[in-house]
């Protein structure tokens, strides 16, 4: 099952794009606010029901059903039970393996033990069965003779189910960054403890009120640093924040098209190459915004970018009409 309603998210993502798109360059003496630069940090380990966290976004003028991630399932909660589980019994000599699927496709996992000398045994001494997505259904232990085995997979089922139904830390980054990113935002720093953007004005009311649904969660916290057009310093901070942030992003970009590139044209397939160069469009109308909105002194990235979709083009063995287009 996909982690997202597509049609609601491309809904907000289509919305978020058409104010953006009429407020750039529309700055005027009653409003010259340049947009956000936001920061965030998260709460490690922050769990809270779905029901709660869904309530308290609501309540903060955000659609669940377009800025959650889809409410994690028994598959998504056994998944995360294992890594939970399985980290711990490592050093008491015990591991989690799959084992062959259940006949009609379900996850089988076996707990083993680990030699000293770091070899796994071959038998499993416990076999844990979670059910499909179809059968919506908890994950049980389909046997365990061994004691501590049988102990360890009753832990995992005892995780899974602390954990349905359940936002962890993971479910309220992805809900922060791609809210932010809908709303045309450009990172700038991706390391923690602070995870930093810059958010365009149009953005402002949103990100202020993913900022309150965030903190009232309990989840972590986001500073805003507010730029105006007025103010010399703050603009200052703002272009040379997202010039750095521009030429990181298409560094990082070119670095991914070029791991394709070195690869036989054969052996890559011709739909991810063509979604490279959708991604390079992307990022293309996404600068062309950024200047629009910040001026000239933003940097222009435009010509990089189509000469990198140039290169994959020539991977594909596409010849482009020489008379379409003079870069």
């Amino acid at each position: 099952m996909a982690r997202k309603a597509r049609a609601t998210v491309r809904a907000a993502a289509d919305k978020a794009r058409e104010a953006l798109l009429a407020s750039a360059g529309k700055i005027d003496s009653d409003d010259d606010r340049l947009g956000d630069l936001v920061l965030y940090d998260l709460v490690p380990g922050f769990r809270k029901s779905v029901s709660a966290v869904s309530k308290v976004f609501a309540a903060h003028g955000l659609d669940p059903k377009e800025v959650l991630p889809m409410p994690p399932d028994w598959g998504v909660a056994f998944g995360r039970a294992l890594e939970k589980v399985g980290a711990r019994i490592r050093v008491q000599g015990y591991k989690l393996i799959p084992a062959k699927d259940g006949p009609k496709g379900e996850r089988r996992i076996a707990v083993v033990e680990v030699h000293a000398n770091k070899t796994v045994t071959t038998d499993d001494l416990a076999t844990i069965i979670c059910p499909t997505s179809k059968d919506d259904a908890p994950p049980y232990i389909e046997r365990g003779e061994d004691r501590t085995a049988r102990k360890f997979a009753r832990e995992v089922v005892d995780a899974t189910s602390d954990l349905y139904q359940v936002y962890t830390t993971d479910d309220i980054r992805v809900a922060v960054v791609e809210h932010i990113d809908r709303w045309f935002g450009l990172p700038l720093r991706k390391q923690p403890p602070y995870v930093a953007y810059w958010v365009p004005a149009a953005g402002s009311k949103e990100i202020r009120n993913l900022r309150a649904a965030v903190e009232e969660c309990g989840a972590g916290e986001i500073e805003l640093f507010t730029g105006y057009g007025k103010d010399r310093e703050s603009k200052r901070a703002i272009v040379n924040t997202v010039n750095k942030g521009l030429e990181s992003q298409l560094n990082e970009f070119k670095a991914d098209v070029q791991t394709y590139l070195d690869k036989d044209a054969i052996s890559t397939r011709v739909s991810t190459m063509e979604e490279l160069i959708e991604e390079s469009k992307r990022l293309r109308e996404r600068a062309g915004l950024y200047r629009s909105i910040l001026g000239a002194a933003v940097e222009s990235v435009d010509s990089q970018y189509k000469a990198v979709e140039k290169k994959v083009k020539k991977h594909l063995g596409i010849v482009e009409d020489a008379h379409a287009e003079v870069a």
